[in-house]
């Protein structure tokens, strides 16, 4: 293979990455925005939101198409940007409570610290609401997901827990594979992506536990 040749691979491998990305934190958004208009009554202003943010990663993956036609090297993967934990987590729940539908669900929110974190605020909302909507299916009817943040030496950790059907022990080291999903009409990319976004992000996604008392995702950020 020829170093052109090289070249034009690795550009059309690192493109198919980051819209990839993108695209799933707009069908994350779109899902919301489809869940919100169903509904009898709902909250115009989170619509307008989620509307924006559509707009914005579409915007966004646009702008990846064009700039490697432009020069390759100019293409920018990660927009990291200063915001306060506290507000972000909240933005999260509020979010995620349109997956709940006619459940009864309790989503507990728990913090000690009052802490900026610098990260792509897309990304780390696209990761957070992919563990929450998971752990909302995985409960039938009644439940909780609780979300956790602390800060642990110079890391801020995150945790999301559910009391919703366990992950079959057998099945615990394959949930992080490209293409492996238990859902019957999941593709089986929303953990893969998470977990990369998270190592993008100077970060790491693990499964904690998963048995018949909770499952728990650990989602760790640098602090410095």
């Amino acid at each position: 293979m020829s170093e052109e040749e090289q070249f034009l691979k690795l550009k059309t491998s690192y493109v198919s990455h980051e819209m990839k990305n993108l695209l799933s934190i707009c069908r994350l958004y779109s899902e919301i925005m489809e869940k919100q208009l169903n509904k009898v009554k709902f909250d115009d202003s989170e619509v307008e939101e989620s509307f924006k943010n559509a707009i914005s990663c579409i915007s966004k993956t646009v702008n990846v198409a064009n700039n490697l036609l432009i020069d390759f090297r100019s293409i920018k993967n990660i927009e990291l940007q200063t915001f306060d934990l506290n507000l972000l987590l909240a933005r999260v729940v509020k979010l995620s409570k349109v997956y709940i539908e006619d459940k009864q669900i309790e989503i507990k929110l728990a913090y000690d610290i009052k802490k900026e974190i610098v990260t792509d605020e897309n990304r780390f909302i696209s990761i957070m609401i992919n563990l929450i909507k998971n752990a909302i299916e995985s409960i039938e009817e009644k439940g909780f997901v609780s979300i956790k943040a602390e800060e642990v030496d110079n890391s801020i950790r995150i945790t999301v827990e559910d009391n919703g059907k366990p992950i079959e022990k057998e099945l615990q080291k394959k949930i992080f594979e490209d293409g492996f999903t238990t859902k019957k009409t999941g593709s089986g990319v929303g953990l893969v992506v998470c977990q990369k976004t998270a190592q993008e992000l100077m970060g790491s996604l693990k499964l904690v536990k998963s048995d018949k008392k909770s499952t728990i995702f650990e989602l760790k950020l640098s602090n410095k």
